[in-house]
């Protein structure tokens, strides 16, 4: 039974018969925290921008108040996933949220260009160590029999933030002005903090649990201190990361030769290998996501298609549907079917893009999209959870977001140049091309056994 199924809370709703309830107190707790924080995310993502122009600077340094913010975000995704495991669930989730607050406080100020960048960077840091921690704090809350739905639970409130939070800001800005919107992330960012604190001593439990069940990697997890666990986050940690549960190679000896085998490469400390082939796979999936974000409207403005944007919201709309029904799916149709039908109603979305006549079509293509990623990516980020050792849940979120990352980056640019050479509408083919690839993939390895 997984750690989480232990979980006493309280439930806050009825699970179905004989499942083991996800909406606990803690988990409720935990999604309320994280919608908070992304509401703040998104309405600073729409407000700081416009904020930099209101005063004076270019639109290159305007846009660098995005870069900066994303870049610091990937750049220490592997970082926090070493903290995660070793400094804990919920001592990383409060540096992050101090940080986020800390940043978004100094936005009230009025601050030269530089500063506002290096501010920018202070809260991508504490957004990355945030995401991640609560990421695999959920996993340990979560049954593991219900992971992927769980995790899509999870994102529900991301799909609602990014609806209404532009929205809310930009109604504040026109009302009140730029102070006062900043003033008002503030106060939300401190009160997000303030739901979190409750969760150090359901961290501290799970701590606890961990420990009785003989995860020794994760004993000192979510005490706080380095005492124990910093010895296992070097060399030694990934001796129990060479794989998962069993998968461990044996050490023969301390010193010499034998050591020496035993010792797991570099870059064990930075990626874990056992999250890396679901990983691989949603890293060429976001492909459609950087196709539909870069290119989307510019292609369908083209095209005289007026009122694009509801693309988005029928986007949104079946991304909230997929989230809430899609473990069921699983459920009735197994996981590898559930999820392959998810990856290839990407590609339905990317291909109907591409035809798209009229704003119906596009609009059908947008539902098919949000209901494809809203099914393919809980699942996959389940997966590479439950593929990695308990102790390492921490490296394996970081590695999954890590990939996602890191397709937009190379996608976006991979798919400019194409563009370029054979006309916007091409990056949609060529997207829908790698996607449906990355199903075969999936299956394949599924088939095989190479992911749980």
């Amino acid at each position: 039974m997984s750690d989480a199924s232990a979980e006493p809370a309280t439930a806050v709703a009825v699970a179905g018969r004989g499942q083991e309830p996800i909406f606990t107190l803690p988990f409720v707790s935990l999604m309320t925290a994280n919608g908070l924080l992304r509401i703040c995310t998104y309405m600073l993502i729409t407000v700081v921008p416009l904020y930099a122009l209101h005063n004076g600077v270019s639109l290159t340094e305007a846009g660098l108040t995005t870069t900066f913010y994303m870049a610091a975000a990937v750049v220490v995704r592997p970082l926090s996933g070493q903290l995660v495991d070793v400094r804990g669930r919920f001592a990383v989730m409060l540096v992050g949220s101090v940080l986020y607050f800390v940043a978004t406080g100094l936005y009230v100020l009025a601050l030269p260009v530089w500063l506002l960048l290096a501010v920018r960077a202070l809260q991508g840091l504490g957004f990355s160590f945030n995401g991640t921690a609560v990421m695999t704090l959920a996993t340990d809350l979560i049954p593991e029999s219900r992971m992927s739905e769980g995790i899509g639970y999870l994102g529900i409130e991301q799909t609602v933030a990014q609806i209404f939070a532009p929205w809310l800001a930009l109604t504040l800005v026109d009302a009140y002005g730029y102070r006062a919107a900043f003033v008002v992330v503030f106060v939300l960012a401190g009160v997000n903090l303030l739901v979190r604190l409750p969760l150090g001593r359901v961290a501290a439990q799970h701590r606890r649990e961990r420990e009785a069940g003989g995860s020794g990697a994760a004993a000192d997890a979510d005490t706080g201190s380095g005492t124990g666990g910093g010895a296992r986050s070097g060399a030694g940690a990934g001796a129990s990361a060479g794989g998962a549960a069993g998968k461990a190679p044996a050490t023969g000896g301390e010193s010499g030769a034998g050591a020496d085998a035993a010792r797991p490469p570099w870059w064990s400390r930075l990626v874990d290998r056992d999250a890396a082939r679901p990983a691989a796979i949603m890293f060429f999936i976001m492909s459609g996501v950087a196709a539909i974000n870069t290119f989307m409207a510019a292609y369908t403005t083209g095209r005289g298609i007026a009122n694009s944007g509801l693309f988005f919201t029928a986007s949104g709309v079946m991304l909230a549907v997929a989230r809430i029904g899609g473990g069921r799916l699983q459920r009735r149709f197994g996981v590898t079917r559930t999820i392959a039908a998810g990856i290839l109603a990407v590609v339905a979305g990317l291909l109907l893009v591409y035809w798209s006549p009229d704003l119906a079509v596009l609009m059908a293509g947008g539902a098919f999209y949000g209901w494809g990623m809203g099914t393919a990516q809980p699942g996959m980020s389940a997966l590479a959870v439950l593929a990695a050792d308990k102790s390492r849940r921490g490296l394996a979120n970081s590695t999954f977001f890590m990939a996602m990352d890191l397709s937009q980056a190379v996608d976006a640019a991979a798919l400019g140049a194409l563009a370029g050479f054979a006309g916007t509408g091409s990056v949609f083919l060529a997207s829908a091309a790698v996607v449906a690839a990355s199903a075969v993939a999936f299956v394949v390895v599924r088939s095989r056994g190479a992911v749980p």
